[in-house]
């Protein structure tokens, strides 16, 4: 049997899950019921944080944003580990943008701009964001680094550790329910399935952690 695929936002592997549980009956031949509940317990913390990117991958975000006339801008995810470029009105009709290509972590300034890791702020020091709808496009890069995913510059990051960590006790308390033929979790295929997961789930201590990787709007 094929193994369940885990979405690409997954905080944790099968590996690490089954050693995870490893002392609560062996889950060497639940591939199926570990995968859906990594997977949701993962969307539920990507939909609590408001992020899609709490693991890096190597591939480019590239977020369109309104300009508002200023010269700063809080991109919607961090830590922020390189800005590829800016383009500023890149849906212009006369073909008139400005394009800046930006500077990578930890060398976080340029001629043209800086930004701040880990708090997502961009700042364009020689122009301002013209005011309008989808007047930039920011591509760059952004996340935690997991133990298998290096970064070339920084060492695993401890807020990547605690999102496994936390990922690895939520489904521990569903398997021992499971195992113990309690009401309310069945496994079955993939295909005919679905797991969700909610904030009882987690302990206040846990939510009030994640609180800070939540995205919030600053004035």
């Amino acid at each position: 049997m094929a193994t369940p695929r885990l979405i690409p936002q997954a905080l944790t592997t099968l590996e690490n899950a089954k050693k995870y549980l490893q002392d609560q009956g062996d889950p060497q031949d639940n591939h199926t019921w570990l995968a859906l509940h990594i997977n949701a317990a993962s969307a539920w913390i990507a939909s609590f944080t408001g992020r899609k990117h709490l693991v890096f991958k190597a591939t480019d975000i590239t977020e369109y944003r309104d300009g508002d006339g200023s010269q700063q801008i809080y991109l919607e995810e961090f830590p922020v580990r390189q800005i590829t470029q800016v383009i500023l009105s890149p849906f212009s009709d006369a073909g008139v943008t400005t394009t800046f290509p930006g500077p990578v972590s930890p060398a976080i300034s340029t001629t043209d701009m800086y930004f701040i890791e880990n708090d997502g702020l961009l700042v364009l020091k020689v122009a301002s964001f013209r005011e309008g709808i989808r007047t930039v496009q920011i591509d760059y890069r952004a996340g935690y680094y997991a133990e298998d995913e290096p970064d070339p510059n920084d060492a695993p990051s401890p807020e990547r550790a605690m999102l496994e960590m936390l990922v690895l006790e939520a489904i521990s308390i569903r398997w021992k329910k499971w195992k113990d033929q309690e009401t309310g979790i069945k496994t079955r295929s993939q295909g005919d399935n679905s797991v969700t997961y909610k904030d009882s789930d987690f302990s206040k201590e846990t939510i009030a952690w994640l609180r800070h990787l939540k995205r919030t709007e600053w004035v």
